[in-house]
């Protein structure tokens, strides 16, 4: 796996070094069952940034920038601000929706344009525009659900519920291993 390291100088020496954050990632992943051909192609393009939770309402995110099938290359944004462990918990989080969509066990079924360029009667289905992508319904172990304008919560979400399971234990399993050796 490559791992591309942006705004790194904001953690200011919070989380170890970089090769300590790619021991953990690879950690993350392959404790999630990712397979090693496919952990060989992926790319990830991490990027620290202390001002994330002020301007975006958000501690991390995580989405491919390549394909939505199998996806093989992600963009994956931390807020550096916080302390240690709500980093590592944070990109043990991420991780797992990286793990969901190169594993297509989440797919965003998509539509290239821009949202003008939809008609109107169609334009209540788009739920998120990214690079000129409108994702209009995001399916899950084979069902499919319309985020928006559904009464669906963010925390009800089934991708939301199976990364919220893991984050800690990924992170709690990590520090056990860091301490026996």
């Amino acid at each position: 796996m490559q791992v591309r390291f942006k705004g790194w100088s904001t953690l200011n020496g919070k989380i170890g070094t970089q090769n300590y954050i790619k021991a953990y990632i690879e950690f993350c992943l392959f404790t999630l069952k990712i397979s090693t051909p496919t952990y060989k192609k992926l790319i990830l393009n991490l990027k620290f940034n202390d001002k994330l939770k002020r301007e975006e309402k958000s501690l991390g995110d995580c989405i491919w920038t390549n394909t939505p099938h199998r996806p093989r290359e992600f963009d994956m944004n931390i807020d550096s601000s916080f302390g240690r462990v709500s980093i590592l918990q944070c990109i043990s989080h991420e991780l797992v929706h990286l793990h969901q969509y190169a594993t297509n066990r989440v797919y965003d079924l998509i539509l290239t344009g821009k949202r003008s360029d939809f008609p109107k009667s169609r334009q209540h289905l788009i739920h998120e525009s990214v690079n000129d992508t409108c994702i209009i319904d995001t399916r899950w172990d084979g069902m499919y659900y319309a985020t928006e304008g559904s009464k669906l919560h963010y925390y009800e979400t089934p991708w939301e519920i199976d990364a919220h399971g893991k984050e800690r234990g990924l992170y709690q399993r990590w520090m056990q291993l860091q301490t026996e050796g």
